[in-house]
């Protein structure tokens, strides 16, 4: 909080508040001098209607010198606590034992601003992730945070002397914070999508809008830009997020019409999640794409398996790439890209500045406003059946499905070839948990089993590069004979340990699955096009003897 600060309040005949002035006197990197600011904090009737995006951009663009959050209540009307009429409703109790004064320590600012509904709305994600400075009223009392401090009432931290070590206890839990830090571009971009995700929109158009600002400060670390919130240059990637719970798909509440293409999280109203760190260097394309603006970015390895090996290729120009491995925790291998004279930004893969040119920009800017919503690309594709089937394994990520039909809300469906053995998993939304029938899954990129020792790809800290010719990588002969039917009744798979029948299929193959969608016909105006439904992975040698074709796939 600043060392004096007060705040004579106006009230309108309109609703709105006025400060009339507010004196700020900060010690902190911020302002280290008197900042007087007047503003107006507009209290409208709820619900809100619809806002424009470009007010999110207003933060991201540093337009906006503070912020001011209203974050006590459970609507835009509840006011802000300690002014005027609006009363607080947790207060501070002084109490006197021989002779010394104590007093109840009030609560952090983000334990509080982590309660409010303030923090589960969408629109405001990027408000706290983004904002230079912020003035947080809550029923508790008020708080400041800035990017160097943060203080509240109850507590005197302010000094004539800017002193580092006073401020930095405020910096415990970072999730408030924007944080490319020590993590590669699309770690930051699968954290804020899961978080964004996680929060409610009431309107189901805003679903991209409220993410603008976050898509605007991406798009750099991406050098390309953002389309229906998958990046342009980790596309393969970009395509296999997972339901986290129950998905709702958004409809245009006039039309009734589906809005974003169904590959997009942005269709999906609830949480999703990328469930691999090293998502994008633990996939290799597969997919041919048709889009003309898509611009993929190349996956460079070593020529050999070796630690924080050069890279350098014609396609890649004159710029020299480092590859790096580092075990974290003993728990997987962290593996990034960096350019060479610049360590401090970490890549997934290693990715092209595009062409400095106007013409360049205007293109750029042109698809990030009005993306594509129809993918065009070849791929390997093949029927598989699903049976309603559940993979009970322990080993997924958020654990396994549950037996009660509560416990549904993310389904691991087991996927069958015509044999009867379980060729890979599929994730699906709770409401698809009793899906049967035969469906068409599609090959998006090859994957490794894990990211830790566990995979001979990631064996003693080397990263060793996926085999290129797929249809020389497999195996076709007899995977064993077809497990008796006791073993796939519904509950008795606990012989699973992966994704697929790792008795039947081999485990030890390095690179040895497919990240697969599954899909289903569409009834929109396009030739042939298909819809997600599901993203799962399937055994490398159980797609090709299942007799796979390449296939051309418009995905809408």
């Amino acid at each position: 909080m600043p060392s004096s600060w007060w705040m004579p309040w106006e009230r309108t005949t309109s609703g709105s508040i006025h400060c009339a002035s507010f004196k700020m006197m900060t010690r902190t990197r911020c302002h280290r001098f008197p900042a007087w600011v007047r503003f107006t904090v507009q209290l409208p009737a709820h619900p809100l209607p619809p806002i424009p995006p470009f007010l999110g951009l207003i933060i991201t663009t540093g337009s906006a010198v503070l912020t001011v959050v209203a974050a006590a209540g459970d609507n835009a009307g509840a006011g802000l606590p300690g002014i005027r009429s609006v009363k607080r409703t947790s207060f501070q109790h002084v109490e006197n034992v021989q002779g010394l004064s104590l007093i109840n320590a009030m609560p952090g600012a983000w334990t509080v601003m982590g309660e409010s509904v303030w923090s589960t709305r969408g629109w405001t994600y990027q408000e706290r992730k983004l904002s230079k400075r912020m003035l947080m009223f809550t029923q508790h009392q008020a708080y400041w945070n800035c990017e160097h401090a943060s203080f509240q009432e109850d507590k005197c931290l302010e000094s004539s002397v800017f002193d580092e070590s006073v401020f930095s206890w405020h910096r415990g839990d970072r999730n408030h914070r924007f944080l490319f830090q020590h993590r590669t571009n699309f770690e930051t971009y699968a954290r804020e999508v899961s978080q964004y995700t996680a929060r409610n929109i009431s309107y189901a158009t805003d679903g991209l809008n409220a993410f603008a600002a976050i898509s605007q400060v991406l798009a750099p670390r991406f050098r390309g830009p953002l389309w229906c919130g998958i990046p342009t240059t980790a596309w393969d990637a970009g395509l296999l997020w997972y339901p986290r719970g129950w998905l709702k798909r958004r409809l245009d509440p006039h039309t009734g019409e589906k809005l974003f293409p169904s590959w997009s999280w942005a269709a999906w109203d609830g949480p999703v999640v990328y469930d691999d760190d090293n998502l994008c260097v633990t996939t290799d394309p597969r997919a041919q794409w048709k889009n003309t603006e898509l611009a993929p970015a190349e996956r460079a390895f070593p020529d050999h398996d070796s630690a924080n090996a050069h890279i350098r290729s014609k396609s890649l120009g004159a710029r020299e790439w480092q590859l790096h491995t580092e075990s974290v925790d003993h728990y997987y291998t962290c593996v990034y890209f960096t350019e060479v004279g610049n360590s401090n930004t970490w890549f997934s893969s290693p990715i092209l500045p595009p062409p400095a040119t106007e013409a360049q920009h205007d293109k750029d800017l042109h698809l990030a406003e009005h993306p594509p919503s129809v993918l065009r690309f070849r791929a390997w594709s093949v029927k598989f059946s699903v049976n309603g089937h559940h993979n009970k394994s322990s080993a997924f990520y958020g654990g396994s499905c549950g037996d009660k039909d509560e416990d549904h809300q993310v389904c691991r469906l087991l996927v069958f070839d015509t044999h009867g053995r379980v060729a890979g998993t599929i994730h699906v939304s709770g409401d698809h948990k009793s899906l049967t029938g035969t469906y068409e899954f599609v090959a998006l990129s090859r994957s490794t089993l894990t990211n830790d020792d566990d995979d001979l790809s990631f064996r003693s800290g080397t990263f060793q590069r996926p085999p290129q010719d797929d249809l020389a990588d497999i195996y076709l002969g007899d995977s064993s004979k077809p497990p008796q039917s006791s073993q796939i009744d519904k509950g008795s798979n606990s012989y699973l340990r992966n994704w697929f029948d790792d008795r039947r299929f081999n485990s030890k193959k390095p690179w040895c699955q497919y990240n697969v969608l599954l899909v289903q016909p569409t009834r929109l105006p396009v030739p042939s096009a298909v819809e997600r439904l599901g993203i799962g992975k399937i055994h490398l040698d159980a797609f090709h003897q299942a007799g796979a074709t390449l296939k051309d796939i418009v995905l809408v």
